[in-house]
């Protein structure tokens, strides 16, 4: 993508249109991160930056440092991920992490520049976990339904058994 071309040049600089690019980043509701080719955390908007220093005491690296580090040095499978991301073939790719008490969605996909080269990983990441503990009680409350029901159909059954006897009787 051409940035200039995206906000329209007009006599701008490159480091502007950058700088546009940035602040619409920055409203997204989601993590956003784009490291280069090497892995190197080169851009991330204040919504990573948040969820970061959040997740400082369960990551290896503060968040104020993170830009210019390697994206494994946050993960506690360097090699896999260096393994997954290094590679566009691998790429887009989906996966649930918990960090700590928290649970994100990730997707990453592939960045490629005008010339066709690959350029490194964007990663968008979604905080989960409050989705993930609504699911939870849906499905506890889909339970306890089912068993109710059941319960129903089986005092159901009795009392048609008991009637069925005390009519004998009769």
């Amino acid at each position: 993508m051409n940035l200039g071309r995206l906000f329209g040049n007009g006599g701008r600089s490159r480091r502007d249109a950058e700088m546009d690019f940035a602040a619409m980043m920055d409203i997204v509701p989601a993590g956003v991160m784009f490291a280069d080719r090497d892995l190197v955390l080169r851009y991330m908007n204040r919504t990573a930056f948040a969820w970061l220093r959040q997740l400082e005491p369960h990551l290896r690296e503060k968040a104020e440092r993170a830009l210019g580090k390697p994206l494994d040095s946050f993960h506690r499978d360097p090699g896999l991920l260096r393994k997954v991301l290094s590679d566009p073939r691998n790429l887009p790719y989906r996966a649930r992490i918990q960090v700590g008490p928290e649970a994100f969605d990730l997707f990453v996909g592939p960045v490629f520049g005008e010339d066709g080269g690959y350029l490194g990983p964007l990663v968008l990441w979604e905080q989960s976990t409050k989705k993930l503990e609504l699911q939870r009680k849906v499905d506890e409350l889909v339970c306890r339904e089912r068993e109710l029901t059941e319960n129903i159909r089986r005092a159901a059954e009795t009392l048609a058994i008991e009637i069925d006897k005390w009519q004998k009787e009769t």
